[in-house]
């Protein structure tokens, strides 16, 4: 989160760029930046919209996985630490959720659970579930042309 802030307060200075209309937006490792982004830093990002995230480790490829964070069993707080869910709660901005349903790298059930925690803890966000599409959403043009204007909708209606 840190280069996403320093990045953040380095843009700050520019006269075009206005500090109170900030947003992210990420795909697969970047959906996660997004939403830690959100949960970590509200001040700063106002609006995100996260694609295909990875909300908990565990639940990725562990080849990738184990190369930086270890074996689950061995290192709990390190899985635990960079899981979403234990800064879900500090929500404030604006979130789209969006995921491919037959995503076969960050697996439909990562953002499932968020979504089950985010009502859990009766927060607002908006979703959207593409059937069929895998973790590269907009496989065909119409639906990547959908996604696209999702997303510039969301930013243009929310910053």
């Amino acid at each position: 989160m840190e280069d996403q802030v320093a990045g953040a307060e380095f843009l700050k200075q520019f006269d075009y760029v206005d500090p109170d209309r900030m947003g992210v937006q990420g795909h697969s490792y970047g959906g996660y930046i997004v939403l830690m982004s959100l949960f970590q830093a509200p001040e700063i990002f106002k609006v995100g919209v996260s694609s295909a995230p990875v909300t908990e480790w565990r639940l990725y490829d562990t080849a990738y996985t184990e190369r930086y964070l270890g074996m689950p069993d061995k290192n709990k707080a390190g899985y635990d630490n960079s899981s979403v869910f234990p800064f879900v709660k500090s929500l404030k901005g604006k979130l789209l959720l969006v995921h491919g349903m037959a995503d076969d790298n960050v697996i439909f059930n990562n953002s499932s659970m968020l979504l089950d925690e985010l009502q859990k803890n009766a927060l607002q966000f908006d979703f959207m579930a593409y059937p069929g599409q895998t973790h590269r959403i907009g496989s065909d043009k119409m639906r990547k042309r959908h996604f696209l204007s999702l997303i510039k909708r969301y930013f243009d209606e929310n910053l």
